[in-house]
């Protein structure tokens, strides 16, 4: 698997942006410098010209692109990945870390080239919120899974079944690696989009739906969580800015679904709604 690297001219304020934005496109991962965002990602997902209609929105004219040298990504990661703890509730780890000697919620993850490490701010605080919350016998499904790290919490948490689905076939190949070697038994996840979830689900129900995505994509598939989304069910959506609450709800105004709650972090926000 080859990568491409795009070195793109920016400031600190600028990134958080763009990442929103490249992360549409396909990007997965980034480096931010002092007047630069290094952005990466798969060969076969560049798409110049949609890369150029995002950089032309926020008047950059210029950027680099350049081909990565082939070696083991995932030793590079291992390399710098720390485990995360949220709070002293969890721990989020590697399985070359050492095992938390207290008694906490223990998951391993190996990301791979998968979204999802607890690191960045919306999976923090989708994984704080099931920490937080009830999960004791109910059906949880997880849009847009990635490492499938929100998932297994969920699994851990007692949830009586767990369904996760996603668009790369990566992500889902990952997500499995990551319950068998949390020993999870009452999750199962697929290769889909909402659409192609849809007609897999034969009309069943979730009393919580995580959808830690993009604010386009959640915009353009609530109908779907509408339609699968218990009475009594809660909704959690990340992914997007605290700037971009407002479009969000007006969507979902739109299905008869209200905001119960919002949590902001370092700008990143997840919202908890409801009928």
């Amino acid at each position: 698997m080859a990568f491409i690297q795009v070195n793109i001219p920016s400031s600190p304020t600028l990134n958080e942006i763009l990442i929103a934005e490249l992360e549409i496109l396909g990007f997965d991962s980034y480096q931010e410098e002092e007047a630069m965002l290094l952005a990466f990602v798969d060969e076969s997902l560049l798409n110049l010209v949609s890369l150029k209609v995002v950089f032309e929105k926020y008047g950059i004219s210029s950027f680099e692109q350049s081909v990565l040298e082939d070696k083991n990504w995932n030793e590079e990661w291992e390399k710098n990945f720390e485990p995360i703890w949220i709070e002293d509730k969890c721990c989020i780890r590697a399985s070359f870390h050492p095992k938390p000697e207290n008694h906490v919620l223990d998951i391993l993850i190996e990301p791979k080239m998968s979204f999802g490490t607890g690191h960045h701010q919306t999976t923090f605080l989708i994984s704080k919120w099931l920490l937080e919350n009830d999960c004791q016998g109910k059906n949880v499904l997880d849009v847009g899974c990635g490492t499938g790290i929100l998932g297994i919490i969920a699994s851990k948490k007692n949830a009586q079944n767990v369904l996760g689905f996603d668009i790369d076939k990566w992500s889902v190949e990952n997500t499995k690696e990551n319950i068998e070697m949390n020993h999870i038994h009452n999750m199962s996840v697929y290769l889909a989009d909402s659409e192609e979830f849809d007609k897999i689900n034969e009309a069943k129900k979730y009393e919580i739906i995580l959808a830690n995505i993009t604010k386009n994509i959640i915009i353009e598939d609530i109908f779907f969580y509408k339609k699968w989304l218990s009475a009594s069910g809660k909704i959690l959506l990340s992914g997007f800015f605290e700037k971009d609450i407002s479009a969000i709800e007006s969507k979902l105004k739109e299905h008869q679904i209200k905001i119960s709650n919002t949590f902001i972090l370092d700008q990143w926000a997840m919202i908890e709604a409801k009928f």
